[in-house]
């Protein structure tokens, strides 16, 4: 990449865009994580409470004792109900902070697309973004959210080369 490439496409705000994005999903990813290894675990504890009822076929388990798994499956219902509550709303604050990113990113590229129309010499160097976001964007070690991101990024930026040839709105 010559030096212009890396001056245009290290612009300060793209770099602070990628690195708030970062800093706000790595947290939400671990978040996320934690709350899947719990999830597992009060499923097994679920599962090994039911084979405790189940199991008896020959008699019956004292009452006492039934009771006291059943309300064990209870609280672990409910914490499993509040785990997935949780996965919710980190699911639902991952969409929001990637469609707040998409629109800065839009409004950056919307600004790159009006001085393309003055300087032909930027179409180039954006094929080149287009294919590094299209290369994230295949990235299977990256959140799918964010490999969806990138592929919708590396779209509007083929629409913006589309633009500067046709001289007209994508």
């Amino acid at each position: 990449m010559s030096d212009n490439n890396v001056a245009i496409f290290s612009h300060p705000r793209m770099a602070v865009l990628e690195a708030d994005l970062r800093s706000k999903m790595e947290p939400l990813r671990l978040q996320k994580q934690k709350c899947i290894t719990d999830k597992v675990a009060i499923q097994a504890k679920l599962s090994e409470l039911k084979g405790r009822i189940r199991g008896r076929t020959s008699h019956f388990l004292p009452p006492d004792e039934y009771q006291k798994i059943v309300r064990a499956q209870t609280q672990a219902n409910q914490a499993l109900w509040q785990i997935e509550a949780e996965l919710q709303a980190i699911s639902t604050e991952s969409q929001r902070i990637n469609n707040l990113n998409h629109a800065e990113r839009n409004k950056i590229f919307h600004e790159v697309r009006e001085s393309i129309n003055g300087n032909r010499d930027l179409i180039p160097l954006l094929a080149e973004l287009a294919e590094k976001y299209s290369k994230f964007s295949g990235d299977t070690t990256r959140i799918a959210s964010m490999r969806a991101s990138a592929a919708t990024f590396a779209q509007e930026i083929r629409d913006i080369i589309k633009a500067g040839y046709s001289g007209s709105e994508p």
